[in-house]
């Protein structure tokens, strides 16, 4: 019975006006979304290949170098491009391009950052991991638009039968309940994965024929295709739900009325109530604050007039540990800084976690391996390398009999270190780790099963509703 509900059914939407709107809708933003995806790829790309200057790049290859060389620097940090943008961009719009690690100035706190904290400083107007308007990348197309598209194809699907009087006649002959709703919900899902599939297919053609085939890998076909079943479950969750509100009402106007409703709670209302709650919860200091306090450690020791002091004694090893112990604690404060702002973006995230679309947002976040989850990869890499570079000098100037060894007290104007020179190829070369689709999936396990308990809890409620339903109310 299942199956001849099930193609009742499914010729019913195929045919309907709603369908063949859907259908041309999906289709129109699909195709917008790989055309922005063509543009944004192109500027990234435009940008990294002009921009790309780390300190390798900048230090000259003809001739030696000295380690003073390499501290009178600045070199930057580019992310590169990636081609998942067009299945969940992250945001990314909104997120720094460049990491800077600067150069040595005598009196300056940034000095000798890679002697004492091997990190970097970024610069925003606000906490900018937290984003104000969504991307038009495939998660907002499925997560917003064709999750609405889904409830407008089935709101009457239970109680449009309820207002003809048909509902009472089917469930009197040999068709149960459960196969009832279950032949219901296996058409809808039909017809709304063949919008979200040619919707998908559209996307891609657009971006082959934008010239952007080249950034379609065969590792992006599979991330592509994991994000698509995830976009499926997705789906499925407001397909139930449209059956659950469907199954409570008895008119259809009302029905539509009370999914609207809930639809905008679960997908707008909910998800943006993170940047309230992390704001309230979790929250970041104002940048000229947080800055004032990241420098506090040495700039107080500047003031208190002891190096200069200890300078006109001459005592410069002294010199060079209080300067060392402020630079320390100067790298706790910035680090600090930079992973609460991570905090409070994972707590706001955290609490919106009841609504789908964030657990949506989050897991193919995840698996695109973009926005935040890929800067909670990328940033300690930058750290990392900064790190090597820091024991590469410390060892190069440690080989030096002739170096006063003074790590950060600097000396005419130079870091009292090693002026040996030495070839540029011996320096630490940043090689960016990429995230593997492997990690991705294991990191994204928890979406998944949020996921299904939607689903489950949608379809419980579902069938309950239409289980209770008296035949005899008609």
């Amino acid at each position: 019975m299942i199956k001849l509900i099930f193609l009742k059914e499914l010729r019913v939407y195929l045919y309907s006006l709603r369908f063949s709107l859907s259908l041309v809708l999906g289709m129109a933003v699909f195709l917008l979304a790989g055309i922005t995806f063509t543009r944004e790829m192109g500027y990234r790309l435009d940008f990294y290949q002009t921009s790309a200057d780390d300190l390798y790049s900048r230090l000259p290859g003809e001739k030696p170098i000295t380690l003073n060389a390499i501290l009178e620097n600045d070199y930057a940090f580019y992310p590169r491009p990636r081609s998942t943008i067009l299945i969940n961009a992250g945001n990314e719009n909104k997120l720094p391009s460049t990491y800077w690690s600067y150069r040595c100035r005598p009196g300056s706190m940034w000095g000798d950052e890679v002697w004492s904290r091997g990190l970097v400083s970024y610069w925003a107007g606000e906490n900018f991991l937290i984003a104000r308007f969504l991307d038009l990348d495939w998660n907002f197309v499925v997560g917003v638009i064709l999750s609405f598209l889904a409830l407008v194809l089935v709101y009457d699907g239970i109680s449009g039968e309820k207002e003809d009087r048909t509902l009472a006649l089917t469930l009197s002959t040999r068709v149960s309940r459960l196969e009832l709703f279950w032949g219901k919900y296996l058409a809808a899902m039909v017809v709304v994965l063949i919008v979200l599939i040619t919707g998908i297919i559209v996307s891609v053609l657009t971006v082959i024929i934008s010239g952007g085939g080249e950034h379609l890998t065969r590792e992006w076909l599979l991330r592509a295709g994991i994000a698509s079943i995830a976009f499926s479950i997705y789906l499925s969750i407001f397909v139930l739900l449209g059956l659950a509100g469907s199954a409570l009402f008895s008119r259809s106007s009302i029905s539509m009325v009370f999914l609207l409703f809930v639809w905008f709670l679960l997908v707008w209302t909910l998800p943006n109530t993170g940047r309230v709650l992390g704001n309230w919860f979790k929250p970041v200091k104002p940048t000229r604050q947080a800055w004032e306090e990241i420098q506090e450690p040495y700039n107080k020791l500047w003031s208190s007039g002891e190096i200069r002091n200890l300078a006109q004694k001459k005592e410069y090893k002294k010199i060079d540990s209080q300067l060392l112990e402020a630079e320390t604690l100067v790298g706790e404060n910035l680090r600090n800084c930079i992973y609460d702002s991570f905090d409070q973006v994972v707590f706001g995230r955290r609490a919106t976690f009841i609504s789908p679309f964030s657990v949506l947002s989050s897991m193919t976040e995840t698996i695109s391996a973009t926005g935040l989850y890929y800067l909670e990869h990328y940033f300690p890499q930058i750290t990392e390398y900064n790190m090597a570079l820091r024991e590469f000098i410390r060892g190069k100037d440690s080989q030096d009999p002739d170096s006063p060894h003074y790590r950060s007290f600097t000396m005419r104007g130079r870091m009292g270190i090693s002026e040996r020179e030495f070839s540029r190829d011996e320096l630490p070369r940043f090689k960016e780790k990429t995230i593997t689709l492997g990690q991705s999936l294991a990191d994204s396990l928890p979406y998944w099963l949020g996921l299904v308990i939607f689903n489950l809890v949608f379809g419980l409620v579902g069938y309950f509703l239409l289980y209770r339903y008296d035949t005899r109310a008609q």
